[in-house]
């Protein structure tokens, strides 16, 4: 599993207008931080990618409480999630021509161990799992 974090600033549309990332424009983001990261593999299409986000994102608020979720073209954002208060970001960008790349980001100031938790299970959910 690795862990990534966008650079400490906002990321626009402007900045990246095909929204095709490089990889190498991450950095590896300690685990003490206030985020939880992981990243969710590779998809051929973004479509795939924001269908499965969003289902996912559904499934967690269903089962584990949340006040909403919300996409655009290539990001799915969740807000209130539980435990805490916890907001969760599905990213699809393009990372070359032909891939797509899930990318996870839990944050908000609440417990590791909740951080943790919500992580999990989103993964869970993402691979199929009940």
């Amino acid at each position: 599993r690795s862990s990534f974090c966008l650079p400490n600033r906002p990321v626009r549309q402007a900045q990246f207008p095909h929204a095709r990332f490089n990889l190498k424009s991450f950095v590896l983001a300690p685990e003490e931080m206030i985020a939880r990261n992981m990243d969710f593999g590779q998809f051929s299409d973004r479509e795939s990618c924001m269908a499965l986000a969003e289902q996912v994102m559904d499934r967690y608020i269903r089962t584990h409480g949340g006040f909403e979720f919300s996409s655009t073209e290539w990001v799915v954002y969740g807000w209130d999630f539980t435990p805490g208060d916890q907001d969760v970001t599905i990213m699809c960008p393009w990372v070359s021509d032909t891939v797509v790349n899930a990318f996870l980001v839990v944050h908000g100031e609440t417990t590791d161990d909740e951080r943790i938790f919500t992580a999990e299970q989103l993964e869970r959910f993402w691979n199929g799992q009940k």
